[in-house]
């Protein structure tokens, strides 16, 4: 009976002690090489617009990101340490901190109508979903956005293709593609 009191203590010990250094997290997910991890990401877009755009013209964008929120998460990855005895790299977990922006960037397109200065418009709302970075859990100098504005450093748009609507004369089938440049929230510093 005493033994049985142990046994469970030291296990109830041993559980405690995991989920204090961070073992009871799942592991760090694959990256999406199209949205992960990535400086720039990149959205290509077609829609139908009331007008005549030419093809070149040259598009303004506005981007509110008061939809966005950045989610932190832990994972853990399989990592292989030096050994400080000397020897082969010994195997370890260590807990990570994943930056994650997740939610809507609406956006208001204006494409030059042919002939004039003249713009028709367009909006919609790009969702994200991109991990940013990962970082070591107990770093303390990785902080997500503290305002809305500090998600977007960077926005491009430009027309990709534009051609009459068949049968629609006064309409326009515009392709065009939006380049955000999405913040870092985590401090990195250069591999030895």
């Amino acid at each position: 009976m005493l033994f049985n009191y142990l046994n469970k203590k030291v296990k109830n010990v041993q559980a405690e002690d995991e989920i204090a250094m961070g073992c009871c997290c799942q592991p760090c997910p694959t990256p999406d090489p199209d949205f992960d991890c990535l400086n720039v990401i990149e959205f290509d877009i077609t829609t139908v617009v009331r007008g005549t755009v030419p093809a070149d013209g040259n598009m303004r964008i506005s981007i509110e990101d008061t939809c966005l929120n950045c989610i932190k998460d832990k994972c853990f990855v399989d990592v292989m340490v030096t050994n400080p005895c000397g020897g082969p790299r010994i195997p370890c977990t260590a807990c990570l901190t994943s930056y994650r922006y997740v939610g809507c960037i609406k956006y208001n397109a204006n494409f030059p109508l042919e002939g004039g200065n003249t713009f028709t418009c367009f909006r919609d709302c790009l969702c994200v979903n991109s991990i940013r970075c990962y970082a070591c859990e107990e770093c303390t100098t990785n902080n997500c956005p503290t305002t809305q504005e500090g998600f977007i450093t960077n926005i491009q748009a430009e027309i990709t293709n534009s051609v009459p609507v068949t049968g629609a004369p006064d309409f326009s089938l515009v392709s065009f593609t939006i380049r955000l440049r999405l913040t870092k929230p985590c401090v990195t510093t250069p591999a030895p």
